[in-house]
């Protein structure tokens, strides 16, 4: 047994142990790239909640004196500081004494001083306090969810370095089709549009540059030369200048 256990793998099981590899990588990184993308999400939802905050604080503040119809907008108010939304982003990135400390401020504080308030002069300050605090809030999920953000480009860059030609061919086609839901293309099939674009890879060592300005040294890159959409072909000037086709 562990005689076998040491044996010098044959390059069949070598090319499976690789491919296995790569797909247990592939799955971990989508699935950390997905957890990451949910709390960007669930940022977002508590950023919108906090501005919706903003903005019953000072309808609030203009219905001053509050009488018995006033009472909902209180309520909502109330409903709107304890969330799921802001309470799940709080406990996610850890908030949870700043979001606290806001609703104990609405409870004890603000809620109280607006029922008594005869004119809004008198809770003015208050609730440019509350809102200061709701800032200071929102400031704290903004840097959170750039972090966020930032780790899943990084997971993307590292998985795409390894990427085989077919994959990052998939990534743009058929994986990109499916994420659109165009349910017609990202495929040389039946029943499929017959959209296509011919391209040569090129030995022509390149600097990419990124959406966020980072740079990668490539030694080779795709040339477009052709593409036939609705049935018509187009030629790039890449493919004119080396007439590769002759629509």
């Amino acid at each position: 047994m562990l005689k076998r256990l040491f044996t010098p793998l044959t390059l069949v099981n070598q090319l499976a142990l690789i491919v296995l590899l790569a797909t247990i990588i592939g799955v971990a990184g989508m699935a950390i790239s997905a957890r990451l993308v949910n709390g960007v999400q669930g940022s977002a939802h508590a950023i919108n909640k906090a501005g919706s905050l903003r903005m019953q604080s000072y309808r609030l503040l203009a219905a001053i004196p509050l009488n018995e119809n006033d009472q909902k907008l209180v309520a909502d108010m109330t409903a709107t500081v304890f969330s799921p939304e802001l309470q799940n982003s709080a406990r996610r990135d850890g908030q949870e004494i700043q979001l606290k400390a806001l609703q104990q401020y609405w409870q004890l504080a603000l809620a109280p001083g607006m029922q008594r308030a005869v004119n809004q002069a008198e809770v003015a300050q208050d609730v440019a306090d509350f809102v200061d605090r709701i800032d200071q809030l929102v400031t704290a999920f903004d840097h959170t969810t750039e972090q966020r953000i930032e780790r899943v480009v990084w997971i993307h860059r590292i998985l795409a370095i390894g990427m085989a030609l077919p994959q990052g061919i998939d990534c743009v086609t058929a994986n990109a089709a499916e994420g659109l839901r165009l349910t017609h293309k990202g495929r040389l099939a039946v029943g499929y549009d017959a959209d296509l674009t011919l391209f040569t890879v090129a030995q022509t060592p390149t600097v990419l540059v990124d959406a966020e300005k980072e740079s990668l040294q490539a030694d080779k890159i795709l040339l477009p030369l052709a593409a036939i959409r609705a049935g018509k072909g187009y030629l790039t000037e890449q493919g004119s200048a080396e007439n590769a086709f002759d629509f």
